[in-house]
């Protein structure tokens, strides 16, 4: 191991106890019957596939440990045969949610391999998912691809007209959980550059965002009720009349902080603003410390937030780096200090995906070490689409594949 990796991952014992378990994995998913498997596991495996074969052409010693499995052709044969598979589950009746996460799942595959007829299917079942969340505007068409006309371009969704203006769709209310229908956006803008997608992606995230609490704002908030609530047991006896006066005092100088806090957040929001029409001047914040700045966070329960956190993710990934940078890095500072991260695979994704894998190795190990104990939270809409055990030993396949990825020295 070089000087260079050895700094981030100071022992080689982790990799070396999960190798022959990992190896195990990739022979068992290698045989298993496509055809039987759920629309989540396949994309799960594709998911690992892609950093295995990755990895086999940055580490190819390391992966010609891992037998005939790992070779780059059999890897990339497989991923072909698990996309077909992933585009023919649309075909099936599913529920709404479901099927936005078939969508979902082949759209994530399509994005690291090419597959014609697939993508094809992928965009018509875009165009489907995405008029089903249409307002009702007379006259709109679906929403147009940039360069669908014939033999040009993207493969065209069923029924694109152009020149159709920016549609708003149904359940992008900034207060409404629209995780998917962000991603689907997200992935419309990615392959077709749509305008629109775009901002209906925005028009979400920038509600997610004005929903977000600080660690500073909810301490003061409770400091300001503790003394209203002193305030009032004081004036119900007459003779504590300076007590009560004490806790006027108190609870003013408390609300002035909120509203300086609250002056301070505007602040920030339009520095961030200018700092985007001025890229030359975030250089000092893009490494800004975990202990500047307040942590940013959602009062949601730690999956849900997650889901919004991998939304503003991908946006990041596929549309705009820098439009909510400064908000992403303090909301995964805030998430990575949970108590209950170290059972989130998603934490470990999203990590990943954001290329700080080596900042959180620690916290990486912990959650990967949870995964092949069988200690990890599974939300119930998942376990419901697919066999549990399945699916555990997708996630187990996925999160080593993407340990030995960043973990291995390059060879």
């Amino acid at each position: 191991m070089n000087q260079k990796n050895s700094r981030h991952f100071p022992s080689d014992l982790f990799g070396i106890m999960y190798k022959a378990q990992f190896k195990s994995l990739l022979k068992s998913i290698g045989q298993m019957p496509l055809e039987t498997a759920c629309a989540l596991q396949l994309a799960v495996i594709c998911y690992g596939y892609n950093h295995l074969l990755m990895l086999s052409y940055t580490a190819p010693r390391l992966t010609l440990e891992f037998g005939e499995e790992a070779r780059p052709e059999a890897i990339t044969d497989r991923i072909n045969h698990m996309i077909d598979r992933l585009a023919a589950n649309l075909d099936q009746e599913l529920s709404p949610k479901n099927r936005a996460s078939a969508i979902l799942c082949l759209l994530e595959s399509l994005s690291f391999q090419k597959n014609p007829a697939a993508m094809e299917v992928a965009f018509n079942a875009m165009d489907e998912y995405l008029q089903s969340h249409e307002g009702s505007q007379a006259g709109s068409g679906p929403l147009p691809l940039k360069g669908s006309q014939a033999g040009s371009g993207p493969l065209p969704l069923k029924g694109s007209q152009a020149g159709s203006g920016p549609l708003p769709l149904k359940g992008s209310h900034p207060t409404e959980d629209s995780t998917d229908l962000c991603k689907i956006l997200c992935y419309h803008y990615y392959f077709t550059s749509d305008e629109n997608s775009r901002r209906q992606a925005e028009a979400i995230l920038d509600g997610w965002i004005s929903e977000l609490s600080t660690e500073y704002n909810r301490s003061a908030g409770k400091e300001a009720e503790n003394h209203r609530v002193a305030l009032a047991a004081t004036e119900n006896n007459r003779s504590a009349g300076k007590e009560a006066e004490n806790h006027r005092v108190a609870l003013a100088a408390t609300e002035n902080n909120r509203s300086a806090g609250k002056e301070a957040e505007n602040h920030r929001v339009a520095l961030a603003a200018t700092e985007n029409n001025h890229p030359a001047g975030k250089t000092a914040d893009r490494h800004l410390p975990a202990d500047k700045g307040a942590g940013r966070s959602w009062i949601l329960p730690l999956p849900k937030a997650l889901e919004r956190l991998a939304a503003l993710a991908m946006y990041s990934d596929m549309v705009d780096a820098q439009r909510y940078e400064n908000q992403l890095y303090r909301i995964l500072e805030h998430y990575a200090r949970d108590p209950q991260i170290a059972r989130q695979v998603r934490f470990l994704v999203i990590v990943s995906h954001m290329g700080y894998f080596k900042k959180y190795h620690k916290l990486m190990e912990q959650i990967t070490d949870h995964v092949m104990q069988g200690d990890l939270s599974m939300e119930q809409d998942k376990t419901q689409q697919c066999r549990e055990q399945d699916l555990i030993q997708a996630v187990r396949f996925y999160v080593l594949a993407i340990y030995y990825h960043y973990r291995s020295p390059r060879t």
